[in-house]
């Protein structure tokens, strides 16, 4: 999903109606009342023509770019807390943030959604919200990271619009979230990986069914905080941020994504291609059931302040 470009020129859109007319001048068989009912149905064929277009494109990699994995959590790690355990955690680090919601609220709240998820969602990941500026509070908690434990951040110095960028899907998504959660805190269905292991970050952002959408650098940093036991050593399943695009030379083509993963007892910031697909990570994604997907976006000028 995008917003604000095209995605199909207008050449392309005349070019796939000259196949689909060719096409049609040479059926037989057909009346001309049989196809008047036919007409008659235009917009379920519309919506088959649509699915058709997007699994052919898709085709081209989703079956590719996937590798076994037979990686997973590190033993360390016994799930998400409770809403309220990562709330008080994270404000041990940003003691100014409003947390009233969340706290009162944040728990009920899930567990009132919990029919409506999928699965494969593992439970809810709070992080803060990201105000005015992402790529501000990806650093701080990159900073964070740094005074809590032996922390590389292989990407210093270019937290910054021309290298980093969240996925549109991943901030509309967020936005909506917000309107419904007031306050500094964001509490969201969430699974830590497993579901996409050993598959690339391209495949994994097709494969995204409706209300899913990926977890970028500020929600996975946060998860590094509340839960170190998540990152403990190499043989282990790492985590892809999906919901965020790099630049590695800032030249406009964001071809990579962030990862976290440790190596040697360090944890590490760092980003891979996005169509490469390895055993050792998997990305983290989220779901939003449809009556709180469907919300309004807006935006807002809350900032996150570590001081």
């Amino acid at each position: 999903m995008t917003m604000g470009r095209p995605l199909i020129t207008s050449r392309q859109i005349d070019q796939t109606t000259d196949l689909v007319r060719a096409r049609v001048r040479i059926m037989t068989g057909i009346t001309a009342k049989e196809y008047q009912g036919f007409l008659a149905r235009g917009g379920e064929f519309q919506d088959i023509v649509e699915e058709t277009i997007r699994e052919f494109i898709r085709g081209r990699y989703v079956t590719d770019e996937v590798v076994f994995s037979g990686y997973a959590y590190p033993p360390e790690f016994t799930g998400l807390k409770p809403v309220r355990d990562q709330v008080e955690a994270l404000m041990q680090h940003f003691p100014n943030l409003d947390p009233t919601w969340a706290l009162e609220q944040g728990q009920s709240w899930y567990d009132r959604l919990k029919p409506e998820f999928p699965d494969w969602v593992e439970g809810p990941l709070v992080y803060i919200w990201r105000g005015a500026s992402y790529h501000s509070a990806v650093q701080i908690v990159l900073d964070k990271l740094g005074m809590t434990q032996k922390f590389r951040n292989y990407r210093e110095g270019q937290i910054d619009a021309n290298y980093l960028k969240q996925t549109e899907l991943t901030e509309k998504m967020e936005n909506q979230l917000h309107l419904i959660q007031p306050g500094s805190f964001l509490i969201v269905p969430s699974q830590l990986g497993k579901r996409y292991a050993g598959s690339s970050v391209r495949r994994d952002r097709e494969l995204f069914i409706p209300g899913e959408f990926g977890h970028g650098s500020l929600a996975v940093s946060c998860l590094a905080l509340t839960h170190p036991q998540r990152f403990v050593r190499w043989e282990q399943l790492h985590v892809d941020c999906a919901g965020d695009e790099f630049s590695s030379r800032a030249n406009g083509v964001f071809d990579y994504a962030p990862c976290l993963r440790s190596f040697c007892s360090e944890l590490e910031f760092s980003t891979r291609g996005v169509r490469n697909p390895y055993n050792y990570y998997g990305s983290m994604s989220a779901f939003l059931p449809a009556c709180i997907a469907a919300v309004p976006a807006r935006s807002d000028t809350c900032s996150v302040s570590g001081e």
